[in-house]
Parts: C-alpha cells; sequence; structure tokens
C-alpha cells in the first residue's frame, strides 16, 4: 500500500485474508478480512476474499478422494476442513459482502466444498456471489456441471494438466488408474465447456518463476504438453481448450473474478488501458510456440 501510494507499484494486487484451521472462529476470521479491506488498500491494492485451504495436497494423502486410490496402499486421503465448517465460513463472508477461494485438490474435496456453498445458497441465496474454487486436480463428471448452475467459478493452472516435470503422467495414473485419469484429472476443458467461468494462474511457489508468464500457462491450456517440449504426448488431450477460451480465462474472467469487469479485462471505451503489446499475433502462431 505505501509503495502504491508513493507511485512505485507497477502491479495491480489482488489479496486475500486466510483460515487454515477448523478451531478457526468463522465470525471471527470475518471480521478480520473486512478490517484488511479497510485498512489495506490502495488505488492498486484490494484484499477482497477469504483463502480457505479446504484440504492439502493429493500426492501427501492430504485431499479427499470419492474412490480410494490405487496401489500397496489405497487411500481416499481427508480434508483440512467440514463442509459444515467451509458452509458457516462461507455464509459468514457472503453475509459480509466478500468471496470465498478455496483450495481443492481432489474430487472429494471438490464435492464437498461445492455441496457446501449449496447449503449457503439454499439457506441465504446466492445474491451476488462469486466463489471459486482453486486447483480443481480432479473434479467427478457429475460434479461439473453445477460450477455453472451455482455460479462458482474454477480457477485453474494449466501447467499442471500436462506431463508437468517429466512426471505427472506416472504419478497420476499411478496413484489413481488409467480410467480415472483420463475421466477426472486436470479436467479444464470440460470446465470451459460446462459454460462455467474458468480463470488461470500459475499458483506461485507451485510452479517455478520461469514458469509464471501466462503465455506459458495458455500455451499449455491449448496443447497439454509442457511448453518448449513439442514431443511429449498431450496429457488427456480431450482436455485442450482454444486460444479464445484460454484468453479469456486470462483477461475477461480474471477481471470479472475480482470484480473489476467494469475496468478490466476487455479494450473498450472507458476502460483502464492495463495492456500488453505481444511480438506476434497469437491467432498466426503454431500453439507449440505460444510460449516464445
Amino acid at each position: 500500500v505505501a509503495r502504491d501510494q508513493e507511485g512505485r507499484l507497477v502491479v495491480r494486487v489482488f489479496g486475500s485474508y486466510w483460515t487454515r484451521s477448523e478451531s478457526d472462529d468463522p465470525a471471527a476470521v470475518t471480521a478480520a478480512l473486512v478490517d484488511w479491506n479497510a485498512r489495506l488498500r490502495s488505488p492498486h491494492v484490494s484484499i477482497a476474499h477469504l483463502k480457505l485451504w479446504a484440504d492439502g495436497t493429493l500426492f501427501s494423502d492430504g485431499a479427499l478422494l470419492l474412490q480410494p486410490s490405487c496401489g500397496a496402499h489405497p487411500s481416499v486421503g481427508k480434508m483440512t476442513f467440514s463442509g459444515a465448517h467451509i458452509a458457516a465460513q462461507t455464509r459468514a463472508v457472503q453475509e459480509a459482502g466478500f468471496d470465498m477461494h478455496v483450495h481443492g485438490d481432489a474430487d472429494g474435496s471438490a464435492r464437498t466444498v461445492l455441496d457446501a456453498f449449496a447449503q449457503v445458497q439454499k439457506e441465504i441465496g446466492r445474491g451476488n456471489s462469486r466463489h471459486l474454487i482453486a486447483h480443481n486436480t480432479l473434479v467427478a463428471p457429475e460434479d461439473l456441471p453445477r460450477y455453472a448452475e451455482m455460479g462458482v467459478m474454477a480457477n485453474c493452472t494449466p501447467l499442471w494438466g500436462t506431463d508437468y516435470h517429466g512426471q505427472y503422467r506416472t504419478i497420476y495414473t499411478e496413484l489413481l488408474g488409467a480410467e480415472r485419469v483420463e475421466e477426472r484429472v486436470f479436467p479444464y476443458g470440460d470446465l470451459v465447456r460446462s459454460g462455467a467461468v474458468v480463470t488461470f494462474g500459475a499458483d506461485l511457489p507451485g510452479v517455478d518463476v520461469d514458469e509464471i508468464p501466462p503465455l506459458t500457462q495458455i500455451e499449455a491450456a491449448m496443447t497439454r504438453k509442457r511448453p518448449g517440449f513439442p514431443q511429449d504426448e498431450a496429457f488427456v488431450p480431450r482436455q485442450r481448450i482454444g486460444l479464445v477460451d484460454a484468453l479469456r480465462a486470462y483477461t475477461v474472467n480474471a477481471a470479472y473474478q475480482v470484480r473489476m469487469e467494469h475496468q478490466l479485462g476487455s479494450i473498450e471505451v472507458g476502460k483502464r488501458a492495463d495492456l500488453v503489446v505481444l511480438g506476434a499475433d497469437l491467432f498466426g502462431v503454431a500453439p507449440e510456440d505460444v510460449h516464445s
């Protein structure tokens, strides 16, 4: 905030307050979010989301599966928060006029969060809420339509939908089996086609610094290959999306996520000229060359 007030901040910052434990009181957490939103603000800084780690990572058995994993020690994993607590926290945040940003790394976790959001909508309605599930690593096919139906956004990291580090294909296949991988791993194309509002991000520090650039992630979304590795076999190729949808995820949809669609996200009269000029027309570039 101080840097922005001095005219030295060259990016927009959309931050969040966070909750990590079931022992956190939803009312107290929401009050802290309201306080941060009021105190820590400037023309280019805003804190208007609550980040809730509903689970940990699937790799560490810290996310909930609908069916047990494969291998010598099958498990369904676990969640950090119960559905009841997620619903209570969501209701408190929504009634205060803010949005939830919920971490979900497996299909059981995604369903639990969606059920919690549905419970809140049943109690107080959808209102103007723009709650979001981040990562969406696994989503059951029957849960995909619920995002659009309830107005829940899906934030995704396309690079993870490739054979990331040359390992993800093997890791996920051994963990879940080939059928589950094909059906529900990183279902970003399915989410886009379902009508959900999908946004993209790099999830630093979940990726390396050189993997942050949007063009890297956009290429991954289009090809389901690691940028710079055109010889890769596409990872669940049916989940590929086109350039227009990939660009929307980083522009108009992202602006909608942070409630700035009236100012950002598209080139229109009256909107802010937050623009980048690229060295080539992406619509004339081969998908495997977009990152360069």
